[in-house]
């Protein structure tokens, strides 16, 4: 069975969706609150067509209702959540009243900065094993555990490349979970909000473990996130998938990804809205879609495009 990496258009936040087959990973969550979604009703339909050029999408996904409409009402078998920023945990408190979660996983060095609502304080509770029915676990690279891990067949191949257990980050960014699943010679890195640091580190000591098919890039497409040319190089990914919603030309680093990669090379979320790959066995693509209809039209393209600069 092929894995499943579902992408969503939730602004400047992130909310991956993992389908393993029978088991389901929600990674990060960003809900936008009734304030934020109130502005966008302001916005006008005429400024954005599905079927047309251009444009950026306003709308923004609601995470809860995309899992029941689209995973259906299974509770999520782990909820990562990469750090305790709040754009990566707005509306976890809801989710896990209408999905639930079986397990999670967060880095806990820095959870003082956690938001002080009910989100933060549903998670909070949960660390501090008040909650019955989620088990908290914190995983370190080199990890292997039941269920997750690459130690065995049945297990979902989740390997954790950052944190280690020695290392002591500055900030919640640098403490991010950044994970890679693999599925044959597939795999797909999910870099939460990890800054070049951690890729440089990861590419002077354990350079093989970049190597992957997609990367979700991190921070959002900002220059923050970005890797840097000689990991992006090394890494050689087929796509490059960025969650993000408006940010200053200053601060993107689509350019990079465009000049080191190649334009056909990455997608965006505010471009294409939620974006969905199927991942081989082979180190390939083999289904990828998105819900913008002029631009899920190129798609096909786009990938015989990719895979030709990929190969050289």
């Amino acid at each position: 069975m092929a894995v499943k990496i579902h992408v969503l258009h939730v602004k400047n936040g992130q909310c991956v969706i993992v389908d393993h087959g029978s088991r389901k990973s929600l990674v990060d969550i960003h809900k936008l609150s009734e304030s934020e979604r109130a502005e966008e009703q302001e916005v006008s339909e005429e400024k954005f067509s599905k079927s047309s050029a251009g444009g950026y999408v306003y709308r923004a996904t609601n995470p809860i209702s995309y899992w029941t409409d689209v995973i259906g009402n299974k509770s999520a078998f782990r909820t990562i959540i990469t750090h305790p920023d709040k754009d990566h945990i707005t509306g976890i408190d809801e989710f896990l009243d209408s999905i639930g979660t079986i397990n999670m996983w967060m880095p806990t060095q820095h959870i003082d900065t956690i938001p002080d609502n009910d989100d933060g304080n549903r998670i909070k509770k949960i660390v501090n094993g008040e909650e019955t029915g989620v088990k908290f676990i914190e995983p370190k690279r080199d990890s292997d555990s039941e269920f997750f891990g690459t130690g065995n067949a049945d297990w979902d191949q989740i390997q954790i490349l950052h944190p280690t257990s020695f290392h002591e980050s500055e900030s919640a960014n640098q403490g991010s979970y950044l994970i890679k699943i693999h599925h044959g010679k597939s795999s797909v890195i999910i870099g939460g909000d990890t800054g070049k640091e951690t890729f440089e580190w990861l590419l002077d000591k354990h350079p093989d473990d970049l190597k992957c098919t997609v990367f979700v890039a991190s921070h959002h497409g900002r220059q923050t996130g970005w890797p840097g040319q000689d990991v992006m190089e090394h890494m050689n990914p087929l796509m490059v998938l960025i969650p993000k919603g408006k940010i200053p030309s200053k601060d993107s680093a689509l350019g990079n990804y465009a000049r080191v990669l190649g334009a056909d090379r990455y997608l965006t979320t505010s471009y294409a809205g939620n974006i969905r790959v199927e991942l081989n066995k082979k180190d390939d693509i083999s289904s990828f879609e998105c819900e913008r209809e002029f631009v899920n039209k190129q798609l096909s393209d786009v990938l015989e495009k990719a895979r030709r600069l990929r190969n050289g």
